[in-house]
């Protein structure tokens, strides 16, 4: 069989064209890009499944509300204050014991303290001790540049040496109780206090836990007994 035309008669009369590259026509191809978790998945593929919707589990359930955590931080406030209201408490109670102790103590010396040291006015004279029995020591007194004699009274029996001392003392208004006067006199009078300062010193440092004071008030107080134990 003998051809009956070229190439390009035979592509003009039926035979397929070669395709053109895409530069001459002008037209770009379509690319195919993967789907990602922005674009989400592409046409046709089945969706992703959810990890909290996964088949067969039942989706978790919500948490619930905080109320037992509130309920303890409340329990433990209310606690915390009651206990701070009980350590104030006890703070002020230790605190009003201390100072009714120190005012008994200052209460008790003054009682004595004031007729050996306000002398003004009162009969002061010379005690001589005739005898003495148990806490008291009796005998003759005589007066001074004013007052009168008396041929019996009394004076406790801690501020004298026994049976012949001559003691200066001073009598109080209306009765016939002597109180020594001078130093020995002055600091037997204050020792109810000193023992007050002492206890106060231990409630200070055993109860409130005021160091510093104790110590103060110790020192005080032993100092005061100290000295009238010395002269008497």
């Amino acid at each position: 069989m003998v051809p009956t035309g070229t190439n390009s008669e035979r592509t003009a009369h039926g035979a397929t064209p070669a395709p053109a590259p895409a530069a001459a026509t002008g037209r770009i191809p379509a690319q195919r890009v993967a789907p990602t978790a922005e674009t989400g998945p592409a046409r046709g593929s089945a969706p992703a499944p959810d990890p909290g919707h996964a088949p067969g589990h039942a989706p978790a359930a919500p948490a619930p509300p905080p109320r037992r955590a509130a309920r303890r931080g409340r329990l433990r406030r209310a606690g915390e204050s009651a206990y701070g209201l009980l350590l104030l408490g006890r703070h002020v109670v230790m605190a009003l014991v201390v100072l009714v102790v120190l005012a008994a103590g200052v209460w008790t010396s003054w009682g004595t303290a004031q007729h050996a040291m306000l002398t003004k006015g009162k009969e002061r004279g010379t005690l001589t001790v005739a005898a003495c029995h148990d806490d008291w020591c009796t005998g003759p007194f005589t007066a001074g540049a004013a007052g009168a004699d008396h041929p019996r009274v009394r004076i406790d029996a801690t501020v004298t040496d026994g049976r012949g001392q001559r003691v200066p003392v001073v009598l109080k208004p209306g009765t016939h109780d002597a109180v020594r006067t001078g130093l020995p006199g002055l600091l037997y009078a204050w020792v109810p206090l000193g023992g007050a300062l002492l206890l106060a010193s231990v409630l200070l440092a055993g109860a409130l836990r005021l160091h510093r004071p104790a110590w103060a008030l110790g020192l005080a107080g032993v100092g005061v007994l100290g000295a009238a134990f010395v002269v008497l």
